[in-house]
């Protein structure tokens, strides 16, 4: 028993350290969500807010002019050329504009093959590219009611035992000194979800329904 429980210990300590890559970690137990237009526009416009931020930051960041700087040197090293492929080149050199798309290994596949590579596949990557792990969200035990403003009478309620999101930032690893973002890749996973679509006229009155005095969704 003893050396069971030290090697449960063990690899419970290898699962963490294998799952602490992420910049930033959130969890949620046992969440009930009501989401529905106003809950959109606002979430849409603080995640707007914050890129712009975060976008502005990066603008007026030491890294940024030393990259213009770089490219206006190197653009001055062929004024004396004709060729404007040279210049092309240079600024596709500093940009992701010149980055080839990448041929996915998930095109043909099943959405069972999906869900077991769920992290090879949104991983990824060609040579010269490096994931960067910015956040891991994990949703334990929620229940997610989504309500319309078309249809007022009707509801949708999603329950699932885990929900786990994570967002990737695909940069080029070309140069360690300014490693441009290429993409930002966004995954989540419902496991064993179960979906139910309810009517008003089909709760009211009936007998069989169960309900409680404090409904988070009234």
């Amino acid at each position: 028993p003893g050396v069971k429980s030290k090697m449960r210990r063990t690899s419970t300590i290898n699962g963490m350290n294998n799952s602490e890559n992420y910049h930033n970690k959130f969890t949620f137990y046992n969440m009930l969500l009501k989401w529905n237009f106003n809950c959109r526009n606002l979430t849409l416009k603080y995640i707007h807010f914050v890129k712009l931020k975060s976008q502005l930051r990066n603008y007026l960041s030491h890294k940024s002019i030393e990259t213009l700087e770089k490219m206006m040197d190197s653009v001055n090293a062929y004024n004396d050329k004709d060729d404007l492929s040279s210049t092309s080149e240079i600024i596709r050199r500093f940009t992701s504009e010149g980055v080839k798309s990448q041929t996915s290994t998930s095109k043909d596949i099943t959405s069972q093959q999906k869900l077991d590579n769920f992290n090879t596949i949104l991983r990824e990557t060609r040579p010269d590219e490096k994931v960067v792990e910015d956040y891991l969200i994990d949703v334990i035990a929620p229940q997610i009611q989504l309500q319309s403003e078309d249809y007022p009478d009707s509801v949708v309620l999603i329950s699932t035992p885990s929900i786990k999101g994570k967002i990737l930032s695909i940069r080029d690893s070309r140069n360690n000194a300014n490693q441009i973002l290429l993409e930002t890749r966004y995954g989540i996973l419902l496991k064993d979800a179960n979906v139910f679509v309810l009517n008003k006229e089909d709760i009211v009155g009936c007998p069989d329904m169960l309900s409680i005095s404090n409904p988070y969704g009234g």
